[in-house]
């Protein structure tokens, strides 16, 4: 898929986040995208990290979930999906497992 051609595809409102259960922080990997109501992501890193989870600057192969600030993403007053999410929907494409949850869901765990 051509890149661009994807949050063409994919309307915002019908983004779908991933239901999860029980978040396992010790030794998880994340990556956090958008701007959170929670607080800076500094914050956010930080609350991950004391509890044992380590947090990636970007999606890859290896990141379990992608968390989604409250806030929103800076693209999406362009129409995109921001490239983290973007990147996220095309490694499930390829059967990586990563989650893409909503800031609401992760702060529930913590």
């Amino acid at each position: 898929m051509a890149r661009g051609l994807l949050a063409d595809q994919v309307d915002l409102t019908e983004l779908w986040f991933d239901e999860v259960g029980l978040i396992e922080f010790n030794h998880a990997r994340f990556c956090l995208t958008g701007n959170f109501v929670y607080g800076p992501k500094e914050v956010c890193e930080s609350e991950i990290e004391k509890r044992g989870g380590v947090v990636n600057p970007s999606v890859g192969d290896k990141v379990e979930y992608l968390v989604v600030g409250g806030l929103g993403v800076d693209e999406w007053r362009n129409g995109g999906l921001g490239k983290d999410i973007e990147k996220a929907m095309r490694l499930r494409v390829k059967d990586h497992n990563v989650k893409i949850i909503p800031e609401d869901s992760w702060v529930a765990h913590l």
